[in-house]
């Protein structure tokens, strides 16, 4: 009597965890799209990328704890928004730091607003602290800046406080002062100085309040001058699956924003801690295609071993076989025919490309509508036909036949020891133009390069546009995923299954008039239930499916339980475990454009003896 239960997990702004109950191990099939990548805007301007996919497949066991982190998509490029606003803005993604105030958790207090990149970014090709991390209330005119948030610390753990604020700011925990100060560089040459505290903050519940005020002592509420702060804190860890931001322009006219979208944050899952699923965030969009990297080319043979499409079949359908290590263009055909058994009609129902064992291109319809897409000829080029994976139906009057055609193929892949970078996580910025006096007139082709998208190996920004007149800048590169099965983005479509929630989910940002990525998601499907047998003729055979009376409505069994000396237990199988939201771990931490070349952040600092993690700490909490 097994049940299969899909639980359908959307973009929420933090990480989303859940505990496994019961008593038996629960077979799971989950399957995770990344957030996609920003558009550039103007005629000239590119869409973002699609988020990617990723497919895993595991047994969660009782006392497991599982993870999801959705990668948010990538914010649309523009030089049509003042200064202080995001454009380009990275997609965020899980983060190893345990509170930030761009993301603070959901629902505890007012809404905070992303105070922008600002000019230093652009001036000195700084992303400062304040940049990143400020935001301040709705109303610019309120000079002050309160917010109060509960956060819960998994373990004791020695902290690092940093903050900065734009004129004075101050941080307190459980009611105790611990960091105050200002920090904002007003010059074009330093970087924000970050005024931080180490305290040592037991396991629990802990108060942060966060207090901004405006110029001058008391805050002046005629100044016109509102105030921004942003606030972190963490133990060390600098993991982080972030998109890279756009690329930033700083024009004759005053400070814009870069043409370059924002790269996709990607989507995680981990189980007890591991991270076993990464859906790869999409590459924002600029003016032109990413140039600074390769591509391998390659011919590779197909098999009919191999059957990808899950959708657009006659029923009874075949299932969906990937045969490790097999490659193949695969086509769906839909034959249909007429009262003498003629074919009157051939629909293209479903393009595939798998490369040993993985699925690079995925578009499948049900019919009845548009055709499907073939991939783009840059990605794969069908050469010689092998043979069927899939024939059947009915060829008499009326009938259908669906039909999967193996194919030999040519491979163009990025070469992801060019594009991509191993030593991290997050999406590289786009490249900065920093030049006042080398400005084409068209807006559109300003361009600061497209961001990264975040992944298991993370996406190098696209190149800041140049010459006279200007070229525009360059697109950003995927992220990579990680799974039992994958399809990589490609262009501005995301991979669909019959899991797929549609609604926009992954999409790449549309350009001209640019729009944001599509935030990732994760369908997990669990399949429960299972045990108790029965005497039939004399043999003992297992039950398939128990059903009771419910009202007059007969309704299968998920789980049955037995009274163990008091206690009732699950025969067999487990229920579906149940996700709430984590005030922490989840931000848009990307790298900037330089860090191509430069080593891998340090590792966290050591524990100091007591078994806490983290940093040394001055004071206990």
């Amino acid at each position: 009597m097994t049940t299969t239960t899909v639980i359908n997990i959307g973009y929420t702004g933090t990480v989303q965890n859940a505990d496994v109950l019961g008593e038996y191990g629960i077979p799971v099939n989950a399957y995770l799209w990344g957030g996609g990548g920003g558009g550039a805007p103007g005629n000239f301007g590119a869409p973002g990328n699609a988020g990617g996919y990723s497919k895993v497949y595991f047994v969660a066991k009782p006392g497991d704890k599982l993870t999801v982190a959705i990668g948010q998509g990538g914010g649309r490029g523009g030089t049509d928004i003042n200064s202080w606003t995001p454009s380009g803005f990275p997609g965020a993604a899980y983060s190893g730091l345990l509170f930030n105030t761009r993301f603070p958790p959901p629902f505890q207090d007012t809404a905070v607003v992303p105070y922008g990149q600002a000019y230093k970014s652009a001036g000195n090709g700084i992303q400062s602290f304040l940049e990143q991390w400020g935001v301040w209330g709705d109303d610019q005119n309120v000079q002050t800046f309160t917010r109060t948030y509960t956060i819960n610390f998994p373990t004791t753990a020695n902290v690092i406080f940093q903050m900065v604020a734009s004129t004075y700011g101050r941080v307190y925990l459980d009611g105790v002062l611990i960091v105050e100060g200002a920090g904002r560089s007003n010059t074009s040459v330093y970087g924000d100085t970050i005024n931080q505290a180490f305290v040592k903050v037991t396991a629990g519940n802990h108060t942060i309040t966060i207090v901004a005020e405006g110029r001058g002592t008391p805050a002046n509420p005629n100044d016109g001058n509102p105030n921004a702060i942003g606030v972190t804190f963490g133990t060390g860890d600098q993991t982080t699956f972030s998109g890279g931001h756009g690329g930033i322009v700083n024009n004759a006219s005053g400070v814009g924003q870069g043409a370059g979208g924002g790269g996709g944050g990607a989507t995680i899952l981990s189980l007890n801690g591991v991270i076993i699923g990464v859906a790869a965030g999409g590459a924002g969009g600029a003016t032109r295609p990413a140039t600074d990297v390769s591509y391998v080319t390659a011919s590779y043979a197909g098999s009919t071993a191999t059957q990808p499409f899950s959708a657009g079949l006659v029923p009874p359908a075949p299932p969906v076989v990937i045969a490790p290590g097999t490659s193949g263009y695969y086509i769906n055909i839909l034959e249909s025919y007429n009262d003498v058994g003629n074919v009157i009609g051939t629909s293209y129902l479903g393009y595939s490309v798998v490369v040993n064992g993985v699925i690079v291109y995925m578009n499948q319809v049900d019919g009845g509508g548009p055709e499907a897409r073939p991939p783009p000829l840059d990605l794969a080029q069908k050469t010689t036909f092998v043979g069927l994976s899939y024939i059947g139906g009915n060829a008499g009057p009326y009938g259908q036949v669906s039909i999967v055609q193996c194919w030999n193929f040519i491979y163009t892949s990025l070469n992801v020891n060019g594009s991509t970078d191993f030593r991290y996580n997050n999406g590289q910025d786009g490249q900065n133009l920093l030049n006042p006096n080398d400005v084409h007139s068209n807006s559109a082709q300003l361009g600061g390069g497209g961001g990264g998208g975040g992944g298991l190996w993370a996406g190098q920004g696209g190149g800041a546009g140049y010459g006279a007149p200007r070229i525009g800048g360059t697109a950003g590169v995927n992220g990579t995923s990680l799974g039992d099965e994958q399809a990589q983005p490609v262009q501005q479509t995301p991979y669909t299954n019959s899991y797929y929630p549609g609604g926009g989910v992954a999409a790449g940002g549309a350009s001209s008039t640019p729009a944001n990525g599509g935030n990732g998601a994760v369908a997990l499907e669990f399949t429960t239930g299972g045990g108790g047998y029965i005497k039939d003729g004399g043999e003992i055979l297992q039950i398939q499916t128990t059903y009771v009376n419910n009202a007059g409505i007969w309704t299968p069994v998920q789980t049955t339980y037995i009274n163990v000396d008091g206690t009732w237990k699950p025969i067999q199988g487990a229920p579906v475990p149940t996700f709430s939201q984590f005030n922490g771990a989840f931000a848009p931490a990307s790298r900037s454009f330089g860090s191509r070349l430069s080593p891998p952040p340090p590792p966290p600092a050591p524990d100091y003896g007591s078994g806490e993690t983290g940093y040394g700490g001055t004071f206990m909490f």
